[in-house]
């Protein structure tokens, strides 16, 4: 089954759990939606608001505002959220280990999860390490000696402190006997301008966003934490064909939240009206070409419940390694 079908399987079989839209409209959306991105621009919350507010905009005959509001390590867009009426018109765009690793390894004003109402989950991706073209080392093994015979002196950066990317990299020095300092970043995009300028050495990077570069040759490809290789760059290998297969169980994957007060009927006409609109060619197309893997499909009430599986998870995890996570 080719990555467009799937999508296409995906979403057909999402909007069948959930109501028509034709009834939808007539209680959502009723005015402008305003969907809150808690990182810059270019990032993977960013890129997947503006693909499905382009399309809910064109079929719902409203507005959709994107909002980028970065900070503190996605409170502060989140927080904006939280103080809107929760009618469905103001929604969260973020990724998964705002939920599910954040909360847990550094201390927020606010509970995500007691917060947000989770509606949908939109794309999954996977990550990838990479680095500047101009560092010495070619493969993961040249840079896993590079680093141990330079103590000390190399670093990483994360697309944001406390996520998936920050642990993934501190995983992999403990896997490998490494010591690369974390760098933390306020989004994707100032990150991988650093590493492209050589500010930085060396990333844990989410594959849709280091696409473009890899291709292009202004970073290189180390690895990807996917059990098999991505199908739009076969030539980089997996972490498990290193003998790294535990870092596979960092997923990353970006979702639309409201806040915990929406009404039911409105979460489930949000819900239709994101299927719908990932399901637009356009849009299927863009996300294909960008990296993306089809998101699985659940219910809202499935989405928090593996939601609360996954932060179990990574929460085990940090504790039996002793890894401490710190902006």
């Amino acid at each position: 089954m080719t990555r467009a079908k799937f999508f296409s399987v995906i979403f057909t079989a999402i909007i069948g759990c959930w109501i028509n839209f034709s009834d939808a409209q007539q209680r959502w959306p009723t005015k402008q939606v305003r969907i809150i991105v808690p990182f810059p621009a270019g990032g993977s919350p960013d890129i997947v608001a503006r693909q499905i507010g382009e399309v809910m905009q064109r079929t719902s005959g409203h507005p959709v505002v994107i909002e980028n509001k970065p900070g503190a390590l996605g409170v502060i867009g989140a927080d904006a959220v939280t103080r809107e009426k929760p009618d469905g018109h103001t929604l969260l765009v973020t990724i998964n280990s705002f939920f599910t690793l954040t909360p847990y390894v550094t201390k927020l004003p606010i509970d995500p999860m007691g917060e947000f109402v989770p509606i949908v989950e939109t794309s999954r991706n996977t990550l990838v390490l990479t680095g500047n073209i101009t560092f010495p080392p070619k493969t993961l093994p040249e840079l896993v000696s590079y680093v141990r015979a330079n103590p000390g002196k190399v670093s990483f950066a994360s697309y944001s402190p406390a996520t998936v990317s920050h642990l993934a990299g501190l995983m992999l020095n403990e896997l490998t006997g490494m010591d690369m300092a974390h760098v933390g970043y306020k989004g994707t995009g100032p990150a991988q301008t650093d590493l492209i300028g050589g500010h930085i050495p060396v990333m844990v990077d989410a594959m849709n966003s280091a696409l473009a570069p890899i291709r292009d040759g202004r970073v290189r490809a180390y690895a990807v934490n996917s059990p098999t290789r991505h199908p739009l760059a076969p030539s980089v290998p997996t972490f498990r064909e290193m003998g790294y297969t535990d870092l596979e169980v960092l997923t990353a994957w970006v979702g639309v939240f409201a806040s915990k007060n929406t009404p039911k009927e409105i979460v489930t006409d949000i819900a239709t009206a994101i299927g719908l609109a990932l399901q637009d060619e356009g849009a299927r197309m863009r996300m294909n070409q960008l990296g993306y893997f089809a998101p699985i499909s659940r219910s809202p009430q499935e989405l928090r419940e593996a939601l609360q599986v996954e932060a179990r998870k990574l929460r085990e995890i940090v504790a039996k390694k002793g890894i401490t996570l710190t902006p």
